[in-house]
């Protein structure tokens, strides 16, 4: 029994979450120069298993962006 309660919190642990962040969606930027510091820039990303995100990045001062956020697009027809 208490290995049976370990393996499932391993399991737990270990499995990838359903809302994780697509590394492989969140496109290389560069910098902005007409963007005030401190908005929000948003970019669409396609993951490396064809799901598509918005990316969202807030401005830094030297016009780096900085990423916030991803939110999955729902592509689904039905």
């Amino acid at each position: 029994m208490k290995a049976r309660v370990i393996f499932s919190v391993l399991a737990l642990l270990l499995a990838p979450a359903a809302y994780a962040i697509d590394y492989s969606a969140i496109p290389e930027t560069g910098k902005v120069s007409k963007a005030p510091v401190g908005s929000t820039v948003t970019i669409q990303g396609t993951g490396k298993f064809g799901g598509e995100y918005q990316n969202v990045f807030r401005v830094q001062p030297d016009g780096s962006l900085k990423f916030i956020t991803q939110y999955p697009i729902n592509t689904n027809d039905n």
